[in-house]
């Protein structure tokens, strides 16, 4: 079993774009990993996905997962928990989401807007933070990952569940829980090690 932490993935990804690779094209594939384990684990004809979106790139993952799967299930909204993307490339993949039928919220549009969508989900994907992510998850957000972990849809996570360390087994005092989490290349220490693993719920490496 190979174990990275989350330092050593990001030199990986550069080591992967320095042979050829390229950042969309590891986004693009992120996501497509991630619609591919919800179109073969979970019904989504007719049904409402809620994606949560941070600003940083695992947004735009996210955002890509709300591409390929907006046409296949009954509705889509995209929540910016944390406002309008921050990375270029993330930018990017919400630019294209603007030309579907997806619904993009973020949090100044009402507590009435988003805890609707939460509640009524069918699925849930968590692409807030990633494996940068250190801290504590900022106060106006803990609400709203309340509301998550108490909603009754499955929750599916990019990379690792948002307000865990990628690097710690260590239970934060507020973070979100998953039924999967689909992560890339490797394990990263929150994946393997008790108690944060059993937040991870099912994981699924894509190498």
């Amino acid at each position: 079993m190979k174990v990275l932490t989350c330092q050593q993935t990001r030199e990986l990804e550069k080591r992967a774009v320095l042979s050829g690779c390229t950042y969309p094209k590891l986004m693009e594939t992120a996501g497509a990993a991630v619609t591919g384990y919800i179109r073969d684990h979970y019904d989504i004809f007719d049904k409402h996905i809620v994606i949560l979106c941070g600003k940083g790139n695992n947004g735009g993952d996210g955002f890509v997962v709300a591409s390929r799967l907006c046409d296949l299930c009954g509705s889509m909204t995209i929540l910016l928990l944390d406002g309008l993307p921050a990375t270029e490339l993330a930018q990017e993949k919400l630019r294209d989401i603007r030309g579907t039928s997806a619904r993009v919220y973020n949090l100044e549009d009402g507590d009435d807007v988003i805890y609707s969508a939460i509640r009524h989900a069918d699925l849930l994907v968590d692409a807030v933070y990633g494996i940068g992510f250190h801290g504590e998850v900022p106060e106006k957000l803990r609400p709203v990952f309340h509301a998550v972990n108490q909603a009754s849809a499955p929750v599916i996570a990019v990379d690792i569940p948002s307000g865990l360390n990628g690097d710690s087994n260590e239970l934060p005092e507020c973070f979100l829980r998953a039924d999967a989490t689909i992560t890339f290349t490797t394990w990263k220490p929150v994946h393997i090690f008790r108690p944060a693993k059993d937040m991870c719920g099912t994981i699924r490496i894509l190498r």
